[in-house]
């Protein structure tokens, strides 16, 4: 019960300090998606190729999907998220190579709003050799893949960014350990993906978000380290 009480005060605490200053400044937050095309170069330590990519071919194209949010503290430096989609191609009961990527990312651009920017991000991804179904809408069958495997990612992309528009080149180098069946039997050992995208993004307008307050540093502080410390005295 001490350990309870503890635990609310100190989210009260942390509740009180945003809350004790007004503040009317403004966050501007904003989200984009758009489709794209990407060429995808695969590699591994000890694979065969037909087994892990359903062909022998090791570059394969096809069609990609983009979408982000952000926040952005001025208007020139952007914080966000960003999942990048792709597949190879609309194939009916043939295999199909998928790629996934999840990232945090940073952007900068020289001019404030519209005009050219870089962007950068480290995530995860996951690659999967599926069962494709020939639909564009649902490409990928409910079925266990026949080869798939998470690792981590790196992004690097250029671009050119309007009103209510985006175009971009973004280079994504995807690593993982070991592919595996769907019988746990290892497919690839030190697989490796190295894609190139370029995409032309729709972007929501700037949407800004009310701050409610501003945070009083030292309650804040205070209040998580009395929550945490009664957390881990739980029982």
């Amino acid at each position: 019960m001490k350990h309870s009480i503890q635990l609310v005060i100190g989210l009260c605490v942390v509740a009180t300090a945003v809350r004790a200053q007004t503040s009317v400044e403004r966050v501007p937050v904003w989200a984009a998606m758009g489709p794209g095309f990407g060429v995808a170069t695969f590699s591994c330590g000890n694979c065969t190729y037909r087994r892990a990519l359903g062909t022998d071919s090791r570059r394969l194209g096809g069609s990609s999907i983009t979408a982000e949010a952000a926040w952005a503290p001025n208007r020139h430096v952007r914080f966000g998220i960003v999942y990048d989609g792709w597949l190879n191609g609309v194939k009916k009961h043939d295999s199909l190579p998928t790629l996934d990527f999840f990232n945090l990312f940073a952007a900068y651009s020289p001019r404030a709003g519209r005009g050219p920017f870089i962007e950068g991000g480290w995530g995860v991804v996951r690659y999967g050799l599926q069962l494709g179904t020939g639909s564009f809408f649902d490409p990928v069958a409910r079925r266990d893949p026949f080869a798939a495997g998470w690792g981590q990612n790196y992004r690097l992309g250029v671009g050119w960014s309007g009103r209510c528009f985006a175009a971009h080149l973004t280079y994504l180098l995807g690593r993982e350990r070991t592919l595996w069946a769907a019988d746990s039997s290892a497919v690839a050992t030190r697989w490796r993906e190295n894609v190139i995208f370029v995409v032309v993004e729709a972007r929501a307008p700037e949407y800004r978000v009310r701050e409610g307050a501003r945070l009083s540093g030292f309650k804040v502080v205070g209040g998580i380290l009395l929550f945490v410390y009664a957390l881990a005295r739980l029982p």
